[in-house]
């Protein structure tokens, strides 16, 4: 290594103090604890990907009328809670799904969010 970032991708890390995670970075195998927050620049951690490196999806950002605040956002269509189909990718149309790594936002359109809410208490209340 020769102290130039040779990746385009910086990726982060939010710990929240229990253990969901534990390996070692991809790039000069420096190991890092879910206990504490970090960015890695010009690589990843794969052990908190889904599947590991495979598992990560390309998405083209949405641009145009539908981005009109040029966010990181992407086309997003349908949304699921566990197998609780929210919002149908076949019936209902596409809408903006923005994306903030730096705050670790992620906006999703009201009625989708009230129908999570729902869902997710529905589901809390079937295991007590």
């Amino acid at each position: 290594m020769n102290g130039v970032i040779d990746h385009g991708i910086i990726s982060f890390s939010n710990a929240f103090g229990h253990r969901s995670h534990t390996g070692n970075a991809t790039r000069d195998t420096i190991g890092y604890s879910d206990r504490r927050s970090y960015a890695i620049f010009g690589g990843i951690n794969a052990t908190q990907i889904v599947g590991g490196e495979e598992g990560l999806v390309s998405m083209k950002l949405a641009r145009g009328k539908m981005n009109h605040m040029n966010m990181w956002a992407a086309k997003a269509r349908g949304f699921a809670y566990g197998k609780t189909v929210i919002y149908s990718p076949e019936l209902d149309k596409p809408y903006l799904g923005t994306i903030d790594s730096g705050t670790t936002l992620i906006i999703i359109p009201t009625m989708i969010f009230e129908n999570l809410v729902n869902v997710m208490a529905e589901s809390f209340k079937d295991k007590n």
